[in-house]
């Protein structure tokens, strides 16, 4: 199986859509909960300038839930603040495909 890279740029220097590693999920996995999906594009900024801090700070402020699922980028789980973040890294056994 062919391994996908981050190495599809345009010429703006953003990651195009036309890469298969950033299509947007076809579905929602039935083991997630729909109060815990936000619609989110790490990859595509929608604050003036790609300021991910003020991105960050403008998801934190909309109550959205500290970890949250995105159907962008092929679907993942995105963790916004420390404590979960090290609860992800330090529990590869929950946490691990």
């Amino acid at each position: 199986m062919e391994q996908q890279t981050a190495s599809a740029l345009s010429f703006d220097g953003r990651f195009t859509t036309d890469n298969p590693l950033y299509a947007k999920a076809d579905s929602i996995p039935d083991h997630v909960p729909p109060e815990r999906v936000f619609d989110f594009d790490m990859y595509f900024d929608p604050s003036p300038g790609g300021d991910f801090a003020t991105t960050r700070l403008d998801i934190r402020r909309a109550g959205t839930p500290r970890i949250f699922w995105t159907p962008h980028n092929g679907g993942h789980w995105v963790a916004t603040r420390g404590k979960e973040i090290d609860a992800i890294i330090n529990n590869a056994e929950v946490f691990g495909n």
